[in-house]
């Protein structure tokens, strides 16, 4: 289930790319960096939990409180562009910072493997969605 869930969490990323090109009334880009940063805080919140389980824990805690809080300021920049590209390393970090709690945790290297996969399709969105801006 954790699979699925973590893969239909990226189709709100592709739909509103599609938005964003067939119906440009709509504000399919904030809405974008909207989604975005309520899943960069989502995902920044789990890292809360896994300091509780290793070692390294208080820059683990750090990074949570961090990184939810640069999620909050990408919808602050007033530039849809700087915002999708903010974004973008946002999900790059929480990649990274996850990797280092699940490496401690062999049980959870499947995840891994999941989170590389879905964190370069967010990626690949994010490069589609800042184009789309630009032209």
């Amino acid at each position: 289930m954790a699979i699925v869930l973590t893969y239909l969490g990226t189709m709100p990323f592709w739909l509103l790319i599609l938005v964003s090109i067939f119906a440009p009334q709509f504000e399919a880009q904030s809405a974008f960096i909207a989604y975005g940063a309520i899943i960069a805080s989502f995902m920044a919140g789990t890292l809360w939990r896994s300091a509780l389980n290793v070692r390294g824990k208080i820059f683990i805690s750090l990074s949570s409180n961090v990184l939810a809080l640069v999620a909050f300021a990408t919808l602050l920049t007033g530039s849809i562009t700087l915002g999708l590209i903010a974004q973008m390393i946002l999900f790059g970090v929480l990649l990274v910072v996850d990797a280092q709690t699940i490496a401690a945790n062999s049980d959870l290297r499947w995840y891994l493997k999941v989170r590389e996969r879905v964190t370069l399709a967010v990626v690949i969105a994010y490069c589609l969605m800042t184009l789309v801006s630009v032209l």
